[in-house]
C-alpha cells in the first residue's frame, strides 16, 4: 500500500447507525431488508495543493459493511444487486440497473473486485455504477448476508450518494425488484476557512441573513471545499462593530444562517473567526432602499443538472434544497436533458420546480436542455411550468437548431447557447455553425443571452483563457462564431450569462476535481441580474432584457451604464439611440479580491484598460463621438484568478 493511500486511509471518519429491523419502503415488494449501516463519512488528504499537483491521486477511501437481511428464501443461482440510484417517481422506483447513465469516476468506482467480498459464496460481476453478486448457495428467509468494501474508493467532494439494493430470487430470467437503499455521505472532517454568503444590497438597520459554512480546503480558483458536516463550536460572526456569537451544533451539520444587521450606508465584509480560523463575506452594500435604480442584485445560474436528466448524481429535489440553503441562490433553473428518454419527465420537471418557487426567497425557473447534434446543446428557459409543458413537443435529439426555433418561435422562453467553444465529436469546423438554423426561425426575440463560461471553460474569446476541459484541441477554431465575442462583432445582442453545468446535484458548489486526465474547474458558474423583485415574472424579465452579468463563481458585481451630461440614460443589455452629445460609459465593480485587470470591448477589439489594483473600482470611458462601434462590455480579472463578464450597451446612430 503506498504512503499516499495509507494516509487518505487513516484520515478517514466512519460513523456506523444500525437500524436493526427497519421498515423497509415498500414492504409488499421488498424482497430483502437493509439492516445497516446507515451511512459513512470519508476525507481525503489533497487539499491543500492545486489540483495539477494531486494528479490521479484525488481520491478518498473508506471501510464499511453493508448487511442485507433476508425477507423470503434467495435460491442457488438468484442475485443480489446494489448500485447507485436515485428515487425519482412518487412510488419511489429507481432507475432499473442503478444509474445507468452515470459516470463512475464522478460517483464512486465499484470495478474493484478485490476491494468488495461477501461472506457467502458467489460470483461478482461488476457494472457501470454498481454490481451483482450471483449466490451459489441459498440464503434461507431471515438470514443476514454482508458486502464488506475496503479501502474503498469514493469521491472527493460533498455529496450524498442514494444506493440501491436490488433482488432476484431465483435463477432464471425474473427481472431484479427493488428491495431498498442506504446513504453514503462524503464530507470533509477538517476545519480550515469558513464561506460567508450575504446579499449584495441590504437597507440599513434591516435585518438580513447571513449564511455561514463550515469549510475544508482552501479558497481557490481550481481548489476542492469540501463542507465540514460534522463540525461543533463556537464561531464569532463581525458586521461592522458589533459581534455576533454564533454556535455550531451537531444538527446544523456544519451550516448556521444568522440574522444580523448593517446600521450604516456604506460597503462592508462580514467575518467568521474561531481562532486562527476565518471566513470573509462577499462586499455588502447597504443603500437607503436596498435597491439599484429599483432594482435588486439576484444571483444564481440556469445550467444544472441531476439524477432525472439522466447522467448525473443526486435528485432534483436535493439540488434545489443546496442551492437555496447552502449556496444561497436567488433564483436555478434545472436544465436535465430532454432527449434522455426514460429518464426526463417534463410533468415532474415541472411539479417540483412548481412546489420549491417561493417568491421573495428563492425563483424556480423551469427549464430543459435540448442536445441537438451536430449543433450542440442549447438550455431552454421558461417563466413558468405550464409554459414549459405546453411548449414541448417531443425529443430534439436529432432535430437541427432550425426545428428547435420553429417549435417555440411562438413560446415565450429563452433559448440559451451553452459550451460554444466546445468542439464535439464528428462535427468538424462548419462556418457559423451554432447559428446555421437562426434564419429558419421566423424570429430570435428568444436569442437574448450567451454562457461565456461553464465548467467545461471559457466561451468568450478566441483562443479561450481557459481551454475547453483542460484540452486546446477541444476548441473550435476562430472565426466561425463560436465565441463571444465574434458573436458580438458580427452584430448578435447576446447578455452575458455563466453557469456550472455541474453533474453533483450540488448548484452552487465550488468543487474542483480530475476526471480521466483532464480539469473539470470550479462547479460554481453563477449569474447576476438586476431584477425589480425576485419573482419568476421579474427574474424571467431581467434575463431577457439583458440585465445580466456572468462570473467564474465568485460574487463580484459588475455593472455597467451609460451616462449623458452626467445622468444615466442606460444600463447594460440596453440598446441605446445616440444623441447629439458625447456618451459616457460607467463601469462599477465591486470585487471579492483586489481586481487587478478590467478590459473594455467593442466586438472583437479591446478599446480600453485599466490595471486598477483594488477591489472597489468605478470606471469612466467617453464614447468618440464619431465612433460607429455599436456594443460595448467588460471583461474583469481578479488577483484570486476570479473572472467576471458584463452585458453589453449597444450603442446606434440616430
Amino acid at each position: 500500500m503506498s504512503r499516499f493511500v495509507r494516509r487518505m486511509a487513516a484520515s478517514v471518519y466512519l460513523l456506523l447507525v444500525v437500524l436493526s429491523g427497519a421498515p423497509s419502503a415498500r414492504p409488499s415488494q421488498d424482497s430483502v431488508e437493509y439492516v445497516g449501516p446507515v451511512f459513512l463519512e470519508a476525507t481525503h488528504d489533497c487539499l491543500d495543493v492545486e489540483i495539477e499537483d494531486c494528479a490521479d491521486e484525488l481520491k478518498s477511501f473508506a471501510n464499511f459493511e453493508v448487511r442485507l437481511r433476508a425477507a423470503e428464501r434467495i435460491q442457488v443461482g438468484g442475485a443480489i444487486r446494489i448500485g447507485q440510484a436515485e428515487w425519482l417517481s412518487k412510488d419511489e422506483e429507481p432507475f432499473r440497473n442503478g444509474l445507468r447513465y452515470g459516470w463512475p469516476k464522478l460517483q464512486t468506482d465499484l470495478q474493484q473486485p478485490n476491494s468488495i467480498s461477501a461472506d457467502r459464496a458467489g460470483t461478482f460481476s461488476f457494472e457501470q455504477g454498481g454490481f451483482t453478486f450471483k449466490l451459489d448457495q441459498e440464503v434461507p428467509a431471515g438470514e443476514l448476508t454482508e458486502f464488506r468494501f475496503r479501502e474503498f474508493l469514493v469521491p472527493p467532494f460533498p455529496i450524498d450518494y442514494g444506493w440501491g439494493v436490488w433482488i432476484k430470487p431465483s435463477k432464471g430470467p425474473i427481472d431484479f425488484r427493488i428491495a431498498g437503499r442506504f446513504e453514503l455521505k462524503v464530507t470533509g472532517t477538517r476545519l480550515d476557512s469558513f464561506e460567508l454568503i450575504a446579499p449584495s444590497l441590504v437597507k440599513p438597520g434591516q435585518p438580513f441573513e447571513v449564511t455561514i459554512a463550515a469549510i475544508e480546503g482552501r479558497h481557490g480558483y481550481e481548489s476542492s471545499r469540501l463542507l465540514n458536516r460534522v463540525f461543533v463550536g463556537d464561531v464569532e460572526l463581525s458586521v461592522g462593530s458589533h459581534r455576533y456569537p454564533v454556535t455550531f451544533d451537531a444538527e446544523d451539520q456544519g451550516l448556521r444562517t444568522v440574522s444580523v444587521v448593517l446600521e450604516n450606508l456604506g460597503v462592508q465584509r462580514l467575518v467568521a473567526r474561531r481562532g486562527e480560523t476565518v471566513g470573509v463575506s462577499n462586499r455588502v452594500v447597504a443603500l437607503p432602499d436596498a435597491r439599484l435604480d429599483g432594482r435588486k442584485i439576484l444571483w444564481g445560474a440556469l445550467q444544472n443538472h441531476s439524477a432525472i436528466g439522466g447522467h448525473a448524481a443526486s435528485t432534483t429535489v436535493k439540488a434545489f434544497t443546496y442551492a437555496r440553503d447552502v449556496a444561497r441562490w436567488d433564483f436555478i433553473s434545472m436544465t436535465e436533458h430532454e432527449n434522455l428518454r426514460g429518464h426526463f419527465d417534463i410533468e415532474q420537471q415541472r411539479t417540483l420546480a412548481d412546489a420549491f418557487n417561493q417568491p421573495g426567497r428563492f425563483v424556480t425557473l423551469p427549464a430543459f436542455e435540448v442536445q441537438g447534434e451536430p449543433e450542440s446543446h442549447r438550455h431552454v428557459v421558461f417563466p413558468n411550468g405550464a409554459e414549459m409543458v405546453t411548449s414541448y413537443s417531443g425529443s430534439y435529439q436529432f432535430s437541427d437548431v432550425g426545428t428547435v426555433y420553429r417549435d417555440l418561435a411562438e413560446r415565450e422562453c429563452l433559448i440559451i447557447p451553452h459550451h460554444t467553444a466546445w468542439l464535439r465529436p464528428n462535427e468538424g469546423y462548419p462556418v457559423d455553425h451554432y447559428w446555421a438554423g437562426v434564419e429558419k426561425a421566423p424570429g430570435n426575440a428568444f436569442l437574448r443571452l450567451f454562457e461565456v463560461y461553464s465548467w467545461h471553460g471559457f466561451s468568450d474569446v478566441c483562443p479561450p483563457e481557459l481551454s475547453i476541459q483542460g484540452s486546446p484541441e477541444k476548441n473550435r477554431r476562430c472565426g466561425h462564431g463560436s465565441y463571444y465575442q465574434e458573436l458580438l462583432a458580427r452584430g448578435w445582442r447576446l447578455g452575458a450569462i455563466a453557469g456550472t453545468d455541474g453533474h453533483l446535484g450540488l448548484p452552487g458548489s465550488s468543487v474542483g476535481v480530475r476526471i480521466s486526465g483532464s480539469v473539470r474547474y470550479a462547479l460554481r458558474g453563477l449569474t447576476g441580474v438586476l431584477a425589480a423583485s425576485n419573482t419568476r415574472e421579474e427574474v424571467f424579465r431581467a434575463l431577457a432584457e439583458r440585465r445580466t452579468w456572468g462570473t467564474t463563481g465568485a460574487r463580484i458585481v459588475l455593472i455597467s451604464s451609460l451616462h449623458q451630461k452626467d445622468h444615466p440614460v442606460a444600463w447594460m443589455g440596453s440598446e441605446v439611440q445616440r444623441a447629439d452629445t458625447t456618451p459616457k460609459l460607467k463601469i462599477r465593480a465591486l470585487g471579492t479580491a483586489p481586481i487587478v485587470r478590467v478590459l473594455l470591448y467593442s466586438g472583437e477589439e479591446i478599446v480600453r484598460e485599466w490595471n486598477p489594483g483594488k477591489a472597489i473600482v468605478t470606471l469612466e470611458h467617453e464614447i468618440p463621438e464619431n465612433s460607429k462601434r455599436s456594443s460595448y462590455n467588460v471583461k474583469l480579472f481578479q488577483a484570486d484568478g476570479e473572472r467576471a463578464w458584463s452585458s453589453p450597451i449597444w450603442i446606434d446612430r440616430k
